[in-house]
């Protein structure tokens, strides 16, 4: 049996070296890469095909990917707009330069024309 008599039950503290801060200051390449803020990751169910973003305000963009358009919006990375009315996969959209249109195609033979502002295809 071991008592604390043989010194096994003892310890002593140790002390943590720390390293000394340096004094350098951030190069102009440190200083751009950390405006940039953490990246959103949003989990999909299929490869995204085509993202096109919308050339007048709010910016918002939009993700083909399945059978479906996904409109995000550029502030919050949320999505606003779902649009599932495609009975095949889409690869391909793009905004009208005003941005109140969006066209977008697949694999079905048409194209269709989305209206951004109501739910009108």
């Amino acid at each position: 049996m071991m008592s604390e008599e043989d010194g096994l039950g003892q310890y002593r503290k140790v002390q943590l070296l720390r390293a000394p801060k340096s004094a350098e200051t951030a190069t102009p390449e440190q200083k751009y890469w950390r405006k940039f803020k953490n990246v959103t990751l949003t989990t999909g169910y299929s490869p995204v095909y085509d993202i096109d973003f919308c050339p007048s305000a709010p910016y918002d963009f939009a993700v083909t990917n399945s059978t479906r358009v996904q409109i995000y919006g550029a502030r919050g990375k949320t999505v606003k707009k779902t649009v599932t009315r495609f009975k095949d996969v889409v690869y391909s959209c793009s905004f009208r330069h005003d941005g109140r249109l969006m066209v977008a195609s697949g694999e079905e033979s048409d194209v269709k024309v989305l209206d951004m502002n109501s739910r009108d295809l």
